[in-house]
């Protein structure tokens, strides 16, 4: 099997671009802490996939730029170098299992870091209020499963193409907000209803 080499043309350390196996070890060299790394692409021209897992501190992801991936998956990060995020203008999907992040990072870069972002997976992440969409102008999947939300607000002062909402785990408090909401999917407790 042929090895990926990046989208860019950067020079690497070898003076050409680095395969995907030299980005994993790269993230893996920056961010010390045993994290484990996943490259997966989806043949020439399909979407690359990174997961990192298993490093609370994730400060260092410029590595990530060379990939410009359109899927990334972090879970059980407390630090994260978000400005090497906010820079992957490909990326269409972005989870956040487990991470501890009372917030999403909201500066006015980041106001308009996520133009391409359809899906936002935030499962078992304690962020608490939704004042982030407006930075994702395209998301149709928003996965809030185990998060501390319970102001679901936001979703109405937004116009999002949103399509699939999962909220189980929650107790919003304004559940009725979503009865006119034309979603296609809508996960909640069994609890709730």
């Amino acid at each position: 099997e042929e090895l990926r080499t990046t989208r860019t043309d950067p020079d690497g350390p070898l003076g050409r671009s680095l395969t995907e196996p030299e980005v994993a070890l790269d993230l893996m060299v920056r961010n010390s802490g045993g994290a484990v790394v996943s490259i997966e692409s989806e043949g020439i021209g399909g979407q690359t996939k990174i997961k990192i897992s298993r490093n609370p501190n994730l400060r260092d992801l410029t590595p990530l730029k060379k990939m410009d991936p359109e899927v990334l998956a972090l879970s059980d990060a407390e630090v994260i170098d978000w400005e090497s995020i906010f820079a992957l203008t490909r990326l269409e999907s972005l989870e956040l299992a487990h991470c501890k992040l009372p917030t999403f990072p909201l500066t006015a870069r980041s106001r308009r870091s996520f133009p391409q972002l359809k899906v936002l997976r935030l499962t078992g992440t304690p962020i608490s209020n939704l004042s982030f969409l407006p930075t994702m102008p395209r998301l149709e999947v928003l996965v809030l499963t185990d998060t501390n939300v319970t102001d679901l607000s936001p979703l109405l002062t937004v116009r999002l193409p949103l399509r699939n909402l999962k909220i189980d785990g929650l107790n919003p408090a304004n559940l009725r907000v979503l009865i006119n909401f034309p979603l296609e999917s809508l996960t909640v407790s069994p609890m709730l209803i």
